[in-house]
């Protein structure tokens, strides 16, 4: 069993525990430890001590915060998704365009040749691969 707290093992606090005994005495020893208790005590009721204990907690917990904060601006931000598609899906879809009046003139719609089938006598005949004109003769 490793008693080493601080860098201090069994022997050096041995050590110090004598010094003191023998510097102070052992009246003196006993008056010094109970000063040094109330003044831990007050330290640790003083407000600015809890106040320096609660800034170190904050900060050791900053991580853990900011992680959970950026997963709920994430699940934020998937419920905003969840509920523009639901929302979109109970509105009925638009109305279509209303398709320009048959008696319109190109110039009305630029693109209206496109979309417009052609005529039937206008479509090309397949081209044959004999390049004289057929006859009469030839036919039968």
């Amino acid at each position: 069993m490793d008693l080493n707290v601080l860098g201090i093992g069994l022997p050096e606090l041995l050590f110090f525990a004598v010094l003191l005994l023998l510097l102070f005495g052992p009246n003196d020893l006993a008056r010094i430890a109970r000063d040094m208790g109330r003044f831990i005590a007050r330290v640790t009721r003083s407000p600015n001590f809890q106040t320096i204990q609660q800034a170190s907690q904050e900060l050791r917990n900053l991580p853990q915060r900011i992680v959970q904060e950026a997963q709920l601006e994430d699940i934020r931000r998937e419920t905003q998704e969840l509920k523009s598609a639901v929302a979109g899906s109970l509105t009925p879809p638009p109305p279509k365009p209303a398709s320009p009046p048959a008696n319109a003139s190109p110039a009305d719609s630029p693109f209206r040749a496109w979309t417009q089938e052609l005529p039937a006598e206008s479509a090309p005949q397949p081209a044959t691969s004999d390049p004289k004109p057929q006859t009469d003769a030839d036919r039968s």
